[in-house]
């Protein structure tokens, strides 16, 4: 869902595009053909194969080391030295050039260096094709892990609850626990599943809460003020009116982002993870055998247990896996279904009981959902969902502008039946009985007598309700004033709110929510239109002294050892001359070490050591 690459490929000119598109043989290129191009699995296969290693070590780099797929350009001298990548500044230039990675500005004003997360993803399904691991026998496979009603059912519910009572902050601004802890109760999800990331780590929250409402913020569903943490009413709003499939790939997106964002390279190998076969069964064990096959420098054995700790076992919690054992104990996974397809039948069972329970799935639309929890408590469930209606639930339906025949109107309609007798006398009795006076919220109209009628006449014909009109004043219900509005504006009736209305400020005029950009680090980031000269390899050049790139020369050992720091700087090989051996190394740390500076340097895929008071002559290699 992501639009990253055609965002940094819009914001290039038309020169730029034409010279990308030539480089990969896309006639009238524009952004879209582009970017088709250059997310064609066999396409990429190509390119990879005609790379020089050092152009594929720093591509491997950004897929399963970099922070989602980002390098900060003051970071670069390090990780070059961490991961011995051979001229990370001249590479990452070129796949600038390339239309690969791009400048960024981020919200500090510190230029970044980005590989978006189509290009990621695209890259990692190419690279992996056909040689993915087998799935194992599913008779081998113990199953260990519990049905999950997923955390799409979790999230509508925790924000129903936010919905109902926002949690209120503390003098300090801190969210109470005993509220907290109340919400975790309700949600039910297993906590162990977070243990071993920041959400399980920290003891302020309950993990899940914790993580619910980092989640509702990242995704605009929640925000919070100097006094509490509340629903965002017209992005919950626009929220229910997705549809399943739709809300379901968003919610997995963000959840990608969150956990991914705790460890640099979790979100290649999840990318990576994706690319297996869902329903397959596999051996976490040969995933990691299949990566360390790779020859990442990056790669670590603590990485099965990060996967296994911070991808798959929350993931499994959320109901996007299955985690399972061996005799043995070896684990082993699978995707189920999702993510995250979120195909919905066309026949959407829906059943209500005799005793107050109703029945129904748990891709059941989220806006009539939310209509029924207005009027029906959440009793849990996973495939199927179970709610019940009862006193104190019938109630909360009536705050909301529900009757009894409204309620009983709306069950029969999704179930396709009549509803129940015992049902429908109980509820009509519930309603009847209740203490309460309700209170709504509502516009009045002012103007003269005559276009006033005007306007009533016009809002009835739209089947708009007008609860009262005297002659004098309009009295409209707050629910029904946008679309009221709407009606009058378009019949030539301009409407102009009152400066003291309590509703100036009101959610309704917030602009339509584009999740996918919410979702991505674009929405803080400025894409540079030029490159930056200070990546560029020869104006790096420029900046040393001619005499150190025009040949060997003999120095004396502080000005061998200025080289060797400047060559580091700007991932620049040194050629020298070393007791009689002429060798090029690509130089990583320079330090103080036993009477003599000592040069840490790389020569192929071997460390080595070199005092500089043994080198006899030295060249800096511009061109590599």
């Amino acid at each position: 869902m992501s639009d990253d690459l055609r965002i940094c490929l819009e914001s290039l000119n038309e020169e730029e595009i034409r010279r990308i598109g030539n480089l990969h043989s896309v006639a009238d290129p524009d952004p879209g053909a582009l970017a088709g191009r250059m997310t064609d699995p066999a396409y990429l296969r190509r390119c990879f194969q005609q790379m020089p290693s050092e152009k594929r070590a720093v591509l491997l780099y950004f897929l399963f080391a970099s922070q989602n797929g980002v390098i900060r350009e003051r970071e670069i001298p390090r990780e070059q030295q961490k991961f011995g990548l051979k001229a990370c500044r001249r590479k990452i230039s070129e796949f600038f050039r390339g239309g690969w990675i791009f400048p960024v500005r981020n919200q500090f004003h510190e230029r970044l260096y980005y590989l978006p997360a189509e290009l990621r993803r695209a890259w990692i399904a190419a690279l992996a094709a056909g040689s993915l691991p087998k799935p194992v026998n599913a008779a081998s496979v113990m199953h260990c892990s519990e049905p999950s009603a997923g955390i799409w059912q979790a999230f509508f519910h925790f924000l129903f609850m936010l919905e109902q009572e926002p949690l209120l902050l503390t003098k300090t601004g801190q969210i109470p626990k005993k509220e907290a802890q109340k919400l975790d109760v309700e949600l039910d999800l297993d906590a162990s599943s977070l243990k071993e990331t920041k959400w399980g780590k920290q003891d302020e929250l309950p993990p899940w809460i914790s993580f619910l409402l980092e989640l509702s913020q990242l995704l605009g569903l929640t925000e919070r003020t100097s006094q509490s943490v509340r629903v965002r009413q017209m992005n919950w709003q626009q929220w229910l009116q997705l549809s399943f499939d739709q809300m379901m790939r968003i919610l997995y997106q963000a959840v990608f982002n969150l956990l991914t964002a705790e460890r640099n390279g979790l979100h290649g190998y999840l990318q990576l993870l994706e690319c297996l076969e869902a329903e397959n069964w596999y051996a976490l064990k040969e995933i990691i055998c299949f990566l360390s096959e790779w020859d990442l420098p990056f790669f670590s054995p603590a990485l099965l247990e990060h996967l296994e700790k911070q991808l798959i076992d929350p993931l499994v919690a959320m109901g996007w896996m299955e985690k399972g054992q061996s005799g043995s104990g070896e684990t082993y996974f699978r995707w189920l279904e999702l993510p995250p397809k979120g195909q919905v039948p066309d026949e959407v069972p829906f059943y209500i009981e005799p005793h107050m329970e109703i029945y129904l799935p748990y891709y059941f639309p989220l806006p009539q959902r939310y209509v029924l929890a207005q009027a029906a408590d959440f009793m849990g469930g996973d495939r199927m969902l179970i709610y019940e209606l009862n006193e104190r639930s019938v109630q909360r339906a009536r705050r909301y502008g529900l009757t009894g025949e409204d309620l009983l109107s709306l069950l029969a309609a999704w179930s396709g039946t009549e509803v129940p007798e015992p049902v429908k006398e109980q509820v009509i009795h519930w309603f009847r009985q209740a203490p309460s006076i309700l209170a709504e919220s509502a516009f009045l109209l002012h103007g003269s007598p005559e276009r006033l009628d005007r306007c009533r006449r016009i809002l009835e014909k739209k089947g708009i309700n007008i609860p009262e009109f005297t002659g004098e004043r309009l009295i409209i219900s707050a629910a029904d004033f946008a679309a009221a509005q709407a009606a009058l504006q378009e019949s030539g009736q301009e409407v102009q709110q009152m400066h003291h209305s309590l509703h100036g400020n009101d959610e309704r005029n917030i602009k339509h929510v584009d999740w996918g950009r919410l979702l991505s680090p674009l929405k803080e980031w400025r894409v540079e239109t030029h490159w930056p000269s200070g990546l560029d390899m020869r104006s790096n050049a420029d900046k040393l002294p001619k005499i150190w790139t025009s040949g060997l020369r003999a120095y004396g050992r502080e000005m061998v050892k200025e080289m060797v720091k400047q060559s580091i700087h700007y991932g620049f090989a040194l050629k020298m001359e070393y007791q009689g051996d002429l060798i090029t190394v690509s130089p990583q740390k320079v330090e103080y070490c036993g009477g003599d500076w000592l040069m840490h340097a790389k020569v192929g895929k071997e460390k080595k050591f070199y005092p500089l008071g043994r080198i006899s002559r030295v060249q800096v290699m511009v061109e590599q």
